[in-house]
């Protein structure tokens, strides 16, 4: 099987095309889709976030367990660009459904060779809920 037939998914990726600034001189976010209908495979993970309590849902307060951190890997073709300054918006199944509502920031990518050519890139994302 190829590696386009192992992406389920589709996902869009934003980018940010500001070029206005606030009171303060950071820029007023303007999220724009960069590439639409890209084909992935999003794999969830949940990161292993200690509070005071222990681990999250070892006893630990309602204050820590609010503060869980989604964290994701998402596989894509090797000729997809990104930055770590792009985002994922809402990532779908080929038949449209919405199965993780973004934005999911880009905190790491990692290319994937097979020894000979470029195989994938692996993006790893954060999302806080």
């Amino acid at each position: 099987m190829s590696f386009a037939g192992l992406l389920p998914h589709v996902c869009d990726v934003q980018r940010n095309v500001s070029a206005q600034a606030d009171n303060y001189g950071h820029s007023i976010p303007d999220w724009q889709d960069q590439i639409t209908n890209v084909k992935c495979r999003y794999m969830p993970r949940t990161s292993n976030l200690r509070g005071i309590g222990g681990l999250i849902g070892e006893g630990s307060s309602l204050q820590y367990r609010d503060l869980v951190k989604n964290v994701g890997l998402i596989l894509v073709p090797p000729d997809v660009l990104l930055t770590e300054a792009d985002r994922i918006a809402n990532i779908r199944d080929l038949g449209g459904i919405v199965i993780e509502a973004g934005p999911l920031n880009i905190i790491l990518q990692r290319e994937a060779h097979n020894g000979v050519t470029r195989h994938h890139r692996t993006l790893v994302t954060e999302k806080l809920t």
